[in-house]
């Protein structure tokens, strides 16, 4: 399930923030979008490590005031993004081509 996305072009954070449901397993999407057919590598959103604490606490902030997830699994995700369990991966859009690994 989608928790947040679509913040603005140039915002900090992941781009989107997802929870399995039935897990609780958090994935951070970053995406990246090229005109020209490019190879794009890992988003430093997700891999630079003050970045990636920000997107962290911005998802934790959504997560926190999240309403639709059950409680069970609100407390699984919050449980994995402390512990740095979660996954990332970044995903190209247009004619950008994303590394097909999922990080962490």
């Amino acid at each position: 399930m989608v928790v947040a996305w679509g913040a603005k072009i140039g915002e900090h954070g992941a781009d989107v923030f997802s929870v399995d449901i039935t897990t609780g397993r958090v994935m951070l999407w970053d995406a990246k979008f090229r005109g020209s057919p490019v190879k794009v590598g890992p988003s430093p959103t997700l891999t630079d490590k003050k970045r990636l604490a920000n997107a962290v606490a911005d998802a934790t902030k959504q997560l926190i005031n999240d309403t639709t997830l059950p409680a069970d699994i609100r407390q699984k995700a919050l449980a994995q993004l402390e512990a740095e369990t979660y996954k990332t991966k970044t995903i190209g859009f247009g004619n950008a081509r994303a590394p097909d690994t999922i990080s962490k």
